[in-house]
């Protein structure tokens, strides 16, 4: 066996059995390496069907995973798979692709090559009352500073698709995306934005109401987008 494969414990084996990917009896869990940082992952075989895509963008991605650890690993072709939250990686050498290590990630980057815009997510611990949230997730930060703005990008369960195949039926999930949006303050707290709208900001920020209101009525801007949203965050980062 060469120095780029081991055997991982078997719990990692039952996690990808649980989120849905399904692998043949050999499968081998592996630790690749990625130029000079080891991330630890698993081969992806096959992949749970979907009507609707599971991934966030259309194609690999050249992007950088900064480990835990304080290692760097550049020049990857990457992905993030938001049905089950985790960073996909595209081995061209060896034309696979791998589930990477969740645990092991703090932050990683896309090029969003229809924005050119590098998308940065960061593994993130929230606690927020009335959301079901994972203990970790991955979170594009749409902003940073004294407040930090980020959204969890999820592909949800929305129903059912039937289809007929060699006189069968079989029944696969209908997914859609659902962006969460969340503002982490000065002191920690973490503070949910249901909708980007005026109404979503102001009662989750209802001490800045009056300072928000003057500054949307002062430049003449409604708040549509994600872009508004930014905006906002910003204004009130600076004030």
């Amino acid at each position: 066996m060469s120095n780029r494969k081991i055997f991982l414990p078997l719990a990692i084996n039952l996690l990808f059995q649980i989120i849905g990917f399904t692998q043949t009896n050999n499968t081998v869990e592996i630790i690749e390496k990625l130029n000079e940082s080891h991330l630890f992952g698993e081969i992806v075989y096959k992949q749970k069907p979907t009507k609707g895509s599971q991934l966030l963008l259309e194609s690999w991605s050249e992007g950088t995973v900064i480990l835990k650890n304080g290692f760097i690993s550049n020049n990857n072709l990457l992905n993030y798979n938001g049905y089950i939250d985790q960073v996909l990686w595209f081995n061209s050498s060896k034309v696979r692709t791998v589930i990477l290590e969740k645990e092991a990630i703090h932050e990683f980057s896309l090029f969003d090559t229809k924005t050119k815009d590098t998308l940065i997510f960061r593994n993130i611990e929230a606690k927020v009352p009335f959301y079901s949230l994972p203990p970790s997730f991955f979170a594009q930060v749409l902003y940073e500073g004294n407040i930090v703005l980020f959204v969890f990008r999820q592909i949800i369960d929305a129903g059912i698709y039937s289809y007929q195949e060699n006189n069968s039926t079989f029944e696969i999930p209908i997914v859609k995306p659902r962006n969460l949006y969340f503002i982490k303050l000065a002191n920690n707290d973490v503070i949910p934005i249901k909708k980007i709208n005026k109404r979503s900001i102001f009662n989750a920020l209802p001490s800045e109401k009056d300072h928000i209101k003057k500054f949307i009525s002062h430049n003449k801007f409604s708040i549509k987008n994600e872009k508004d949203l930014i905006r906002i965050i910003n204004f009130l980062d600076i004030e």
